[in-house]
């Protein structure tokens, strides 16, 4: 049987930039307005399991004063202080419990959007196969768009090519 695709491919890119554009544009956008040394940051996509046993899309990111984050680093030190991404700024922990009033759980590296039923469909084809939440974030993630400062916009550029194109649009 053939595994049921619940968006085309056009679909699936649509869902894909609704969610980057209702859930990720806004996360940036405030920390580009509270840290204005920020320039850039990435979005980095998995896909595990988590611990309440269900399959999900998870993303993490990277803020940076760079014109391109080094997230290898930036991921890395995710619950540190991280001097080549943000030299001279506060720990990302303590920057990101200053965002709890503006996103309930936008705090510690760990953010939320969407649920399974959207995530999965829209962004699997862009994860590595075979991540679990035991694995090194290095290992486990895959950089997904890179967001930079454009005077008050956000300009986004996709940069990771599919790695399993055959699970674009799929349940």
């Amino acid at each position: 049987m053939e595994p049921e695709h619940i968006y085309s491919k056009e679909e699936a890119a649509e869902l894909r930039e609704k969610i980057i554009n209702s859930e990720i544009v806004p996360q940036v956008k405030l920390v580009f307005s509270r840290y204005p040394q920020i320039r850039s940051a990435i979005l980095l996509v998995a896909q595990y399991w988590n611990d309440e046993a269900y399959d999900e899309v998870h993303y993490q990111m990277t803020f940076s004063v760079l014109p391109t984050p080094a997230w290898e680093i930036g991921i890395e030190k995710c619950y540190e202080h991280d001097p080549i991404n943000l030299p001279g700024l506060p720990e990302l922990d303590e920057v990101y419990e200053r965002f709890g009033e503006d996103f309930d759980e936008f705090k510690n590296g760990e953010y939320c959007w969407g649920n399974e039923e959207d995530t999965i469909p829209a962004f699997a084809a862009y994860c590595k196969e075979g991540s679990h939440q035991d694995m090194d974030y290095r290992e486990a993630y895959s950089p997904y768009a890179v967001f930079r400062r454009k005077e008050e916009e956000v300009e986004i550029e996709v940069v990771e090519n599919m790695l399993r194109p055959w699970l674009d649009g799929l349940r």
